[in-house]
């Protein structure tokens, strides 16, 4: 999935370096660098010094080949947390399939939805032994941060579906 999201932000031409994929696309460096090197050994994308320590990321042909014919299949899987999710759906996005991006989004929101109804587990419980109430209370916050992932996930969607294309999208 990272190295999906990286041919899609890499895609429209931009190069990134290490720390652009972390601090922007917000994708850890223990996560980029296993990425990139495989991305690299596929001939996926291709790196250049630009300046001294720092390499300079850009996608080749053939990684825009490949994320084009593969990006679907990355843009359906469930999503573990939500920085997979938001990546989920930028893939079709940086595709200019705006309703796509969207769906991913409403249906990362449903799965939140889903698990926070699963937690939701009723008042704290008096007098009880202190791991049953601590088990109890962080399904609740849990319950409710989902419930915030969801609702925020329903708003970007929203947006989504009434904008348009990005910059290099096909549209």
């Amino acid at each position: 999935m990272v190295g999906a999201f990286i041919l899609a932000l890499l895609r429209d031409g931009r190069t990134m370096t290490l720390h652009e994929l972390k601090s922007i696309a917000m994708i850890p460096t223990g996560a980029s660098i296993p990425a990139l090197k495989k991305l690299m050994a596929k001939g996926m994308i291709e790196a250049r010094r630009e300046n001294v320590g720092q390499k300079h990321y850009y996608i080749s042909p053939r990684g825009r080949q490949t994320f084009e014919r593969v990006w679907f299949s990355f843009a359906r899987r469930p999503a573990r947390d939500l920085g997979e999710a938001l990546r989920s759906a930028f893939l079709p996005y940086a595709l200019g399939k705006m309703d796509l991006a969207a769906e991913c989004l409403l249906e990362a929101a449903r799965a939140r939805e889903r698990r926070a109804t699963a937690l939701e587990r009723g008042n704290l419980p008096a007098g009880a032994p202190v791991a049953e109430t601590f088990e109890v209370a962080y399904s609740k916050v849990k319950s409710t941060s989902l419930q915030a992932e969801a609702y925020a996930l329903r708003a970007l969607a929203k947006e989504i579906q009434g904008s348009e294309s990005p910059q290099g999208a096909e549209g």
